[in-house]
C-alpha cells in the first residue's frame, strides 16, 4: 500500500512497498520518479536485514512539457537534476523499515556497513546510531577496511 511521506521541508513522496517471500522493497518516489529504495531480506519470522539502503544524489527529474500559443510550438525544457541527499529521506526510508517490522512483530534488524559504504557515507556509523542501532561486531583487519555490523531490537 502506497503511503505519502515527508521530507524535512514538507515535499511529498511516496513509500511504495513491494513484498517478496524472502523479502521486501520499499521505493521512494518523486512525482513518480524512483529517488530511492531499500532491499531488506526476512531471514525469519522475527529476524530482518537491510542490505541496501540508498537515496539518490544526482537523480534526473523530467520537466513537464510546455505548449507555447504562438504558431502551437511545443518546447521540452532540458531535464533537471536534484541531489535528494541532506533531506531526511534516509530517515524516513529507515524508520518506516522499523515501524513495518514492530507491526510484523519483528525483534531484531541487522546490516552491514562495508567499507564502500562508510566511503560514501562517512558517517553512516553514527547515522546508524542515530536511527537506534548499536554496533554489535567488526571483522577482521584494519578497522577502516573492516565490515561493521549493526542491529537494533525492538
Amino acid at each position: 500500500m502506497t503511503r505519502t511521506v515527508l521530507d524535512k521541508h514538507g515535499t511529498q513522496y511516496q513509500l511504495e512497498p513491494h513484498y517478496g517471500e524472502h523479502g521486501t522493497r520499499i521505493n521512494l518516489r518523486y512525482h513518480h520518479q524512483a529517488v530511492g529504495y531499500a532491499n531488506i531480506f526476512h531471514q525469519g519470522p522475527r529476524q530482518w536485514e537491510i542490505a541496501d539502503l540508498l537515496i539518490e544524489n544526482n537523480s534526473i527529474i523530467p520537466r513537464p512539457l510546455f505548449i507555447v500559443n504562438i504558431r502551437d510550438l511545443l518546447l521540452k525544457l532540458e531535464p533537471k537534476r536534484r541531489n535528494f541527499r541532506g533531506l531526511g529521506l534516509g530517515n524516513v526510508l529507515l524508520q518506516s523499515i522499523i515501524g513495518e517490522a514492530r507491526e510484523y512483530g519483528v525483534q531484531n534488524i541487522s546490516a552491514t556497513l562495508s567499507h564502500k559504504d562508510r566511503q560514501e557515507s562517512p558517517f553512516l556509523v553514527q547515522w546508524c546510531a542515530k536511527n537506534g542501532f548499536r554496533e554489535v561486531s567488526r571483522k577482521p583487519g584494519h578497522p577502516r577496511n573492516c565490515e561493521v555490523q549493526m542491529e537494533i531490537n525492538l
